[in-house]
């Protein structure tokens, strides 16, 4: 099965222990493919940071860990919507 998980799965993930903690160790497992763009990546980077007060070391340690075991897609094309 292939997912895409959004900023706010990942941080639950990292910072809780419930249901998205859970898909985030599915996907760490290889049970699920795990999809991820650079624009997540960024975005979750950016809300550690200033959100959550880790420094830019800490929070590439986390990303880090993503991308080991996450596949990397180019976006394209944007959705424009209102």
């Amino acid at each position: 099965m292939n997912v895409v998980y959004d900023t706010n799965i990942l941080i639950s993930a990292h910072f809780w222990k419930g249901k998205p903690y859970r898909c985030f160790l599915l996907a760490k497992a290889r049970i699920v493919n795990l999809y991820v763009c650079n624009e997540i990546l960024l975005e979750l980077q950016e809300k550690l940071i200033n959100k959550f007060n880790y420094n830019e070391k800490e929070a590439r340690m986390f990303i880090e860990q993503i991308a080991s075991f996450s596949k990397s897609v180019l976006i394209k094309r944007k959705l424009k919507a209102i």
